[in-house]
């Protein structure tokens, strides 16, 4: 079970030290007092040690009252009732968290004049989130960085392309001077770039590719490996066993297989490994260097 808490694991010798505590966590309520700083102490009046460990203490709890014990900066101690979650729920936690805080740097960084969104994956609920963020959130944008990075594939590619690539024709003026984006209404208008890495696979390689052929903007981050090949899903009748089989090649105008035909992105830019540790996304700087020149020069 998670507390959907965050750690400080400098010292893991006793008590645990609160890094953060996740929106939407168990602990990320009205009545908690639970903050960063704080220290972890109990788990159901089980202190903290060498000799204790918070995942045993912790097994077999998800979903189940559990008291935990914290104490202040002051030195003063209190307990807090929860219900733990699961790794699933942390994980999805996680994601939520990794998406705010790319958002909000591409927000800092362009002044609030670019829009961020994530395609978590090439299906139909991914496709709804990034609809509802352009056409949402995005919608007074000058321009939107779309991240497909991590994307494990699906089927997905043309919706986004037709999404991304639509042509204005229509404003909306209301009573005075406010000029508004009008038709159409269902596709994003206004520049776009695509970040790109090499952790994309299957679906999310062929969308580069696409973007890029289709000129509908510019890409950054890392070459993606070719890796589009249609594969169908069996499972066998013991129901234990699911296994894919490729089955249908995608081929270019040219006449060759997107499958070993890597990706290059217009700017190339590695996050290393230790930038990274330190919150630093080089990839998401150059997207937004590159949007505002593109911005600019319209």
């Amino acid at each position: 079970a998670e507390l959907g808490l965050i750690f400080d694991l400098k010292d893991t010798s006793g008590a645990l030290t609160i890094s953060e505590v996740l929106d939407k966590g168990p602990l990320k309520k009205a009545d908690s007092t639970v903050e960063a700083g704080m220290k972890l102490t109990t788990v159901d009046g089980v202190t903290l040690g060498k000799k204790s460990n918070l995942a045993a203490l912790l097994n077999h709890k998800v979903g189940e009252r559990v008291r935990l014990g914290f104490t202040r900066a002051d030195g003063t101690s209190f307990d807090e009732v929860i219900k733990p979650i699961s790794r699933r729920t942390l994980n999805e936690l996680l994601y939520q968290r990794w998406v705010k805080s790319r958002r909000d740097l591409v927000d800092t960084l362009s002044g609030g004049k670019i829009g961020y969104v994530h395609v978590r994956a090439m299906n139909d609920s991914s496709f709804r989130a990034v609809y509802s963020e352009l056409l949402g959130r995005d919608f007074d944008k000058d321009g939107v960085i779309v991240d497909t990075r991590w994307n494990s594939g699906g089927w997905l590619h043309n919706d986004l392309a037709k999404l991304l690539s639509g042509k204005s024709y229509l404003h909306m003026k209301v009573r005075g001077d406010r000029v508004f984006p009008g038709d159409p209404l269902d596709q994003w208008t206004k520049p776009s770039l695509v970040v790109m890495g090499e952790g994309n696979y299957s679906d999310a390689h062929a969308f580069p590719f696409i973007y890029k052929d289709l000129k509908i903007g510019e890409t950054v981050g890392m070459p993606v490996p070719g890796t589009m090949t249609a594969v169908w899903w069996e499972t066998l009748h013991s129901g234990d066993i699911v296994f894919g089989i490729p089955q249908v090649g995608q081929v270019d105008n040219n006449g060759n297989y997107l499958e070993h035909q890597q990706v290059e992105p217009d700017h190339k830019v590695k996050n290393l490994p230790g930038e990274s540790a330190k919150g630093r996304d080089a990839q998401i700087e150059e997207a937004v260097r590159v949007m505002q020149a593109t911005i600019a020069a319209q």
